[in-house]
Protein backbone atom coordinates (compact mmCIF):
# COMPACT_ATOMS: atom_id res chain seq x y z
CA UNK A 1 0.00 0.00 0.00
CA UNK A 2 1.55 3.29 -1.06
CA UNK A 3 -0.14 5.45 1.60
CA UNK A 4 1.79 4.30 4.67
CA UNK A 5 5.03 2.83 5.92
CA UNK A 6 5.95 0.03 8.30
CA UNK A 7 9.25 0.07 10.18
CA UNK A 8 10.97 -2.14 12.69
CA UNK A 9 13.21 -0.07 14.94
CA UNK A 10 15.54 -1.26 17.65
CA UNK A 11 17.49 0.92 20.02
CA UNK A 12 20.02 -0.81 22.24
CA UNK A 13 20.00 1.90 24.91
CA UNK A 14 16.47 3.25 24.60
CA UNK A 15 15.72 3.05 28.36
CA UNK A 16 18.69 5.19 29.39
CA UNK A 17 18.79 7.50 26.39
CA UNK A 18 17.45 11.06 26.28
CA UNK A 19 16.25 10.31 22.74
CA UNK A 20 13.71 7.56 23.17
CA UNK A 21 12.15 6.04 20.07
CA UNK A 22 8.95 8.00 20.75
CA UNK A 23 10.86 11.29 20.87
CA UNK A 24 12.81 10.43 17.74
CA UNK A 25 9.65 9.60 15.78
CA UNK A 26 7.84 12.63 17.21
CA UNK A 27 10.63 14.88 15.98
CA UNK A 28 10.65 13.12 12.60
CA UNK A 29 6.90 13.57 12.17
CA UNK A 30 7.17 17.24 13.21
CA UNK A 31 9.92 17.85 10.65
CA UNK A 32 7.95 16.02 7.93
CA UNK A 33 4.78 17.98 8.70
CA UNK A 34 6.55 21.34 8.40
CA UNK A 35 8.23 20.21 5.18
CA UNK A 36 4.97 18.97 3.66
CA UNK A 37 3.22 22.26 4.44
CA UNK A 38 6.17 24.25 3.10
CA UNK A 39 6.15 22.33 -0.18
CA UNK A 40 2.38 22.60 -0.55
CA UNK A 41 2.60 26.36 -0.07
CA UNK A 42 5.45 26.61 -2.55
CA UNK A 43 3.53 24.66 -5.18
CA UNK A 44 0.35 26.68 -4.60
CA UNK A 45 -1.73 23.71 -3.42
CA UNK A 46 -4.15 25.80 -1.39
CA UNK A 47 -6.82 23.14 -1.92
CA UNK A 48 -4.79 20.58 0.03
CA UNK A 49 -3.75 23.11 2.65
CA UNK A 50 -7.43 23.92 3.21
CA UNK A 51 -8.25 20.21 3.64
CA UNK A 52 -5.42 19.83 6.16
CA UNK A 53 -6.60 22.95 7.97
CA UNK A 54 -10.19 21.69 8.13
CA UNK A 55 -8.94 18.46 9.75
CA UNK A 56 -7.79 20.38 12.85
CA UNK A 57 -10.37 20.52 15.63
CA UNK A 58 -11.48 23.94 16.86
CA UNK A 59 -10.04 23.33 20.34
CA UNK A 60 -6.62 22.52 18.88
CA UNK A 61 -6.81 25.49 16.48
CA UNK A 62 -7.11 27.73 19.54
CA UNK A 63 -3.70 26.43 20.61
CA UNK A 64 -2.23 27.54 17.28
CA UNK A 65 -2.21 24.37 15.19
CA UNK A 66 -2.93 25.12 11.53
CA UNK A 67 -2.74 21.77 9.74
CA UNK A 68 -3.33 18.11 10.57
CA UNK A 69 -0.85 16.11 8.52
CA UNK A 70 -0.91 12.69 10.19
CA UNK A 71 -3.96 10.66 11.13
CA UNK A 72 -4.11 9.26 14.62
CA UNK A 73 -4.09 5.49 14.93
CA UNK A 74 -7.45 3.87 15.36
CA UNK A 75 -7.86 1.72 18.43
CA UNK A 76 -9.44 -1.63 17.61
CA UNK A 77 -11.53 -3.21 20.34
Amino acid sequence: MPNHLHLFVYSKNSKNSKNTINKIFGNLKRFLAYEIVRRLKKSGRNDLLELLNNAVSQSVKKKGKLHEIFMTSAVIK
